[in-house]
């Protein structure tokens, strides 16, 4: 499994038509020297969970080429740059769910409809614009993403951290108690974990954490 951050070297592979780097231990976000993979068709790097950074927008408005991009579950944060849709308009495949992006979803990737996976960011929303552009693909653009009217998005969120020996992260088989919220919590991340006990009962301090919002699936 690699580690540590994406090597501005890979910028130097121009002939380069496939970067498949998920599912790893990469930080340090998406650097912009991946600009320089001029002839790439797909890019993956999905499932690095601590990628973190901004939508690298700017690396792909050269990359003419590119038809199928995954940041999924990359920790990406901020707002979508609408200049992603322009950049893309010929992809047939753009995730970037599960990550912690937020604001409205620019109407230019509304053209991507059927093409553009934005489930699991818990802090945007599709405003009418966007619906208008995707048409009649727009119920499967915005499948799992609230509209803007009359929605509001949470503005600050404080996600819960467990330690990995109490819940099992990653399918390590170490089983334990889930702990260590409190009341004022927002999230609670219980995505691939090891639970034991007798059957799915919520355990009598949950009741006690009045504003969290409980997510198993996307965190």
């Amino acid at each position: 499994m690699l580690a540590g951050p994406i090597p501005d070297e890979l910028g130097r592979l121009a002939t380069l038509e496939l970067l498949d780097l998920s599912n790893n231990r990469l930080t340090g976000g998406v650097p912009a020297a991946l600009s320089g993979m001029t002839a790439i068709r797909e890019m993956y790097l999905s499932g690095n969970r601590r990628l973190g950074g901004r939508v690298p927008a700017d690396i792909f408005a050269g990359l003419k080429r590119i038809s199928a991009v995954g940041l999924s579950d990359a920790g990406l944060t901020g707002p979508i740059p609408a200049s992603l849709g322009e950049s893309l308009h010929n992809v047939t495949y753009l995730g970037l769910d599960g990550n912690q992006l937020e604001g409205e979803v620019p109407p230019e990737l509304g053209k991507l409809a059927g093409r553009v996976r934005l489930h699991g960011n818990l802090a945007i929303c599709v405003p009418p614009e966007f619906v208008a552009a995707a048409g009649s693909h727009s119920h499967i653009a915005a499948a799992g993403v609230p509209s803007c009217k009359g929605t509001k998005i949470p503005v600050t969120r404080r996600p819960v951290v467990l330690p990995v020996p109490s819940l099992g992260i990653g399918g390590s088989g170490e089983r334990g108690e889930v702990g260590g919220v409190a009341d004022g919590d927002q999230l609670l991340c219980g995505r691939d974990n090891v639970l034991a006990g007798a059957g799915l009962v919520a355990p009598v301090w949950l009741a006690r954490v009045f504003s969290l919002v409980l997510q198993l699936r996307f965190c």
